[in-house]
């Protein structure tokens, strides 16, 4: 399971990365992803479901989203953990309106993977916080003008 995760995990990343190289010329824009990825793995950290460095992530997106003018809301909810204990996590949406009512979800997600037993969890560069980035640069991109398409971005935990 983690392998297939992974293998699609980086099909989505080449496939978005094709794209975005072939819209922009533009390094800075490379850095900036590659930027936002390191402050999520590096300053915030592992962030398991229901932790406070998801917690700071979701407020992360909701700001660089902010920044870009992208509508969005962050919707916690409860859920029992593995030691049956009550936690609150949360789901973001971020909706960057288009020109028609035609629609595209791209998903992420907000946790990292790891050993929920052990509490023992990676950074999340490849989980996922390079879609995270990738969802950040399409909130760039769409700033000034208005895809055809409405794009949702649904960013949940597990």
């Amino acid at each position: 399971m983690d392998f297939e995760k992974t293998i699609i995990s980086l099909t989505f990343i080449i496939l978005m990365t094709f794209f975005f190289s072939n819209m922009y010329n533009n390094e800075s824009l490379d850095m900036s992803m590659v930027d936002d990825i390191k402050y999520i793995c590096n300053e915030i950290g592992p962030r398991p479901a229901g932790s406070l460095q998801e917690q700071n992530v979701a407020l992360y997106l909701q700001s660089r989203f902010n920044d870009y003018g992208v509508s969005n809301e962050i919707q916690e909810f409860r859920y029992y953990s593995m030691n049956k204990t009550i936690k609150k996590s949360r789901n973001i949406i971020g909706t960057i309106n288009g020109t028609s009512k035609k629609q595209i979800i791209i998903c992420a997600d907000l946790d990292t993977y790891g050993n929920k037993t052990k509490d023992n969890y990676t950074q999340g560069a490849n989980d996922d916080t390079a879609t995270l980035s990738i969802l950040i640069t399409l909130a760039e991109h769409y700033k000034d003008k208005k895809p055809y398409y409405t794009i949702i971005n649904w960013i949940w935990s597990r």
